[in-house]
């Protein structure tokens, strides 16, 4: 598809795709929408739904009818197919012939390059709900392991582009901690779908960016919730991950698990970034030393520089931070991990 101007098919070219008995739909990727520019006699048939009925459907709510746990993904694969013009041979639940039960539907779309240079994308349409075998595939793709852990053992989080902070992937932990009010659509944004009444009111996460986690107010409900923005990629994409969690003070079960994740979240810091925890040795080449007991599963930076040096007059240099380490003999080397950080050159 492409941006532009929309594509006007001549009167009769427009009457033999709209007289094709089988589902059959021409798309449009325009200005960051897809545009529906007709529909098959099959297609209204089909889904049981006037053509103008349907076309208004399918530009304003595309995925109303979809079964909830597949519009993610139907939007998601929709839109690539719509902005890289990838293949596009997916399988999905959605409601048929103006009736509620959903059924299973096989859909393929291709391109076609219209004679003024235009893209279009055309799109079949297929009731596979009696075919068994490729039925029994279709549920082994849906109930997938990788698909349930995310939704059901993960937290809140949501996966938007860098760039457009175009949502990418969301679970449903998020949908129920941030219940959205309008029915997904390809090519939303994290605000536009979670919240759409209150426009820009999220911007501020963007700032938040791999500085660990942040409380913020929720607009809707005006609670805090705790967020923590980590730069990543998604299918070779930069984009940002983005974790959401509950956040009370006090002695509240919550909080204890926000005490924890923050223990955690320091110590992948300290572990792995370099930064130096401040303590006061730099020589010899190196910068600090960090200090974690997994004995006790907790960072004990300044009870390990307290414990190393309480009976020494010796000065803090590796080669004495080594020895004294060495004398002391209740230390084991199973509960105590000593990460040293070379000097930045």
């Amino acid at each position: 598809m492409s941006s532009g101007q929309v594509y006007l098919f001549s009167n009769d070219h427009r009457a033999a795709y709209e007289m094709f008995p089988m589902p059959l739909g021409i798309f449009q990727y325009i200005n960051g929408k897809v545009v529906t520019l007709l529909v098959s006699d099959g297609l209204c048939n089909f889904i049981g739904e006037e053509r103008s009925q349907l076309i208004d459907h399918f530009n304003n709510n595309m995925f109303g009818n979809v079964h909830p746990d597949d519009a993610e993904m139907l939007a998601r694969l929709g839109y690539r197919f719509a902005t890289k013009q990838d293949s596009y041979d997916i399988t999905y639940r959605t409601k048929l012939y103006g009736q509620n039960e959903y059924r299973y539907v096989h859909a393929v779309g291709q391109f076609r390059l219209m004679e003024d240079g235009t893209n279009l994308a055309f799109i079949e349409y297929l009731d596979i709900t009696d075919s068994e075998q490729i039925l029994i595939q279709t549920l082994q793709e849906f109930e997938s392991p990788k698909t349930r852990f995310f939704d059901e053992n993960m937290g809140a989080m949501v996966v938007v582009s860098r760039k457009e902070k175009q949502l990418l992937y969301f679970n449903k932990a998020v949908c129920r901690m941030l219940p959205p009010k309008i029915n997904y659509d390809s090519g939303m944004t994290f605000q536009q779908y979670f919240y759409s009444d209150f426009p820009n009111s999220m911007k501020k996460i963007f700032d938040m960016v791999d500085i660990g986690p942040k409380v913020i107010e929720e607009p809707n409900t005006h609670r805090n919730l705790e967020v923590n923005v980590i730069s990543s990629s998604w299918n070779d994409e930069p984009a940002y991950t983005i974790y959401f969690y509950e956040y009370q003070t006090g002695d509240s079960e919550i909080n204890q698990d926000n005490m924890l994740r923050h223990k955690r979240v320091a110590f992948n810091n300290i572990m792995f970034t370099g930064s130096t925890n401040k303590l006061p040795f730099y020589q010899n080449g190196y910068r600090g030393f960090r200090v974690w007991n997994f004995t006790q599963n907790e960072a004990i930076l300044d009870e390990g520089h307290d414990f190393i040096y309480d009976s020494t007059n010796d000065g803090k240099t590796f080669d004495n931070y080594m020895n004294c380490l060495h004398r002391k003999s209740i230390v084991k080397e199973d509960d105590y991990f000593f990460n040293i950080c070379q000097k930045s050159i």
